[in-house]
């Protein structure tokens, strides 16, 4: 959730016939007043509340102050280990709610880890949501990404790949803890690992891959010749930070992860994230009619 993206959230299930995919629910708008992705929710069927779509994150957050507004903690809570982020940990304490809805998807006595959401997030000038829904509820889900503007959430992968509408190849990932991990390679010539975030509005390099790649003088921002997926998925010209992302290699225990794809990566790309099959799906043809 570090960075904004710049897309339109859609939620859609779907249902797969002989003739091909119905669609069974109504778009969800969600708002960039703040330049991330963040969709109105409702929760104990009163509360309104605005929830960012995060890859990067692992659980369901809601910040503390706001749930402490609204009388949600108020009842039985569990405390948890405290949640690190890329600024510091936080307290972090698991609580329930009787019910949270967005467009036509209604959850129940749903589990929430409420934080000091303020502390985990570097830039608050244009203020910050009210929670965040991770990788506990997105698993259930594949996020299909159309041409990075719009996104949908799909409980049913079958027939989705073969559309009539469009045609995929895919890239492998490893799920490790809950990030996506992928094998990127930069400039035509260096292999690295990243993690792809959608909570990210910028790609990042770590101080240690930007001086080998040669980037001397990388204090803020650099513009990377190219970075692609296995030749399935590209962009030239990617605008990157240069940033200490060791929170990140040493959460998921992996020293090799040197950097994360963000939005000035995927921007422009067509993809769904299958948790499932650890797939994700580019498009490479689209042909309607």
């Amino acid at each position: 959730m570090k960075h904004s993206i710049r897309a339109a959230l859609v939620v859609i299930l779907l249902v797969s016939f002989a003739a091909g995919l119905i669609l069974a629910a109504e778009p969800i708008p969600f708002s960039l007043k703040r330049g991330i992705p963040e969709i109105e929710v409702i929760i104990n069927d009163s509360i309104k509340a605005s929830f960012v779509i995060d890859t990067g994150a692992d659980h369901i957050y809601i910040d503390k102050t706001f749930a402490e507004k609204h009388g949600l903690l108020s009842g039985h809570m569990q405390p948890m280990r405290p949640t690190r982020g890329s600024i510091g940990s936080t307290e972090a304490k698991l609580f329930s709610v009787e019910s949270l809805k967005f467009g036509d998807i209604f959850l129940s006595d749903l589990s929430i880890v409420a934080i000091d959401l303020v502390s985990q997030i570097k830039d608050t000038s244009k203020g910050y949501p009210d929670g965040v829904l991770g990788y506990s509820f997105l698993k259930n889900y594949q996020l299909s990404f159309d041409n990075y503007p719009r996104v949908w959430l799909s409980k049913d992968s079958i027939g989705y790949k073969n559309s009539i509408a469009m045609l995929y190849d895919s890239v492998s990932f490893e799920l490790q803890r809950h990030f996506i991990v992928v094998d990127v390679r930069i400039n035509g010539t260096t292999d690295a690992k990243f993690i792809l975030d959608t909570g990210s509005s910028y790609s990042i390099f770590s101080p240690e891959l930007a001086i080998k790649l040669g980037y001397l003088d990388s204090s803020m921002a650099i513009i990377a010749e190219s970075i692609s997926l296995d030749d399935v998925a590209w962009r030239d010209s990617v605008v990157v930070l240069v940033r200490d992302i060791s929170d990140v290699s040493e959460a998921i225990k992996n020293p090799l992860i040197e950097g994360i794809l963000g939005t000035s990566f995927l921007k422009g790309h067509s993809f769904i994230i299958d948790y499932s099959r650890r797939n994700l799906d580019f498009v490479i043809i689209r042909s309607i009619r």
